[in-house]
């Protein structure tokens, strides 16, 4: 998808350059991103699950791939309200004993029935807070729980733009080398 992508953005800018139009080929580029996106989305919200059984547990991911875990592996389960910067979310999590989340969820993903089924068939207490914790306080209280790209956000928009630029520097690279003027 992504070198499909900078194939037609690198023809766009070489047809620009030589003379012709590109707003058919932005417009097919900008469908089919938002295309993937909704794709993605609702592959998602199809195929993830949380499930448990007689001694183990585990989750479906998006792609339908499934983790599965000993029940002996499960330390703890934990909800706390996170504030990433969005608003205030409510996540479960089900901890390994070195703190290592195995699955994490939002408990809007699920009907309070099923997520109280979970519990029960694991046979787990929800240690449950209500304060409202930034990144700072989950990383500190739950090291391992959130990814780096989640602590912190001003970096990975970094990165993005800087991955941009150089996507697009390239782009423009090519379209400049592989010119050749019509003859004529």
């Amino acid at each position: 998808m992504a070198l499909m992508a900078l194939g037609a953005a690198a023809w766009a800018v070489r047809s620009s350059v030589s003379g012709g139009t590109t707003t058919p080929i932005m417009v097919a580029m900008f469908v089919g991103l938002v295309a993937f996106f909704v794709a993605y989305l609702s592959l998602y919200m199809r195929n993830f699950s949380v499930f448990a059984g007689q001694g183990y547990f585990g989750k479906t991911d998006a792609l339908g791939r499934r983790h599965i875990w000993s029940r002996d592996s499960l330390d703890r389960a934990v909800l706390r309200t996170v504030n990433f910067g969005q608003g205030a979310n409510p996540r479960y999590m089900l901890l390994a004993a070195d703190g290592t989340p195995l699955i994490l969820f939002s408990p809007r993903m699920f009907d309070s029935v099923a997520t109280d089924s979970l519990f029960r068939k694991l046979s787990i207490d929800v240690n449950e807070r209500s304060e409202v914790l930034g990144r700072a306080e989950l990383r500190r209280e739950f090291p391992k729980a959130i990814p780096w790209w989640a602590a912190h956000p001003r970096r990975l928009g970094i990165l993005v733009v800087v991955a941009f630029v150089v996507v697009l520097a390239a782009i423009v690279m090519l379209a400049v080398l592989n010119y050749r003027p019509a003859l004529g």
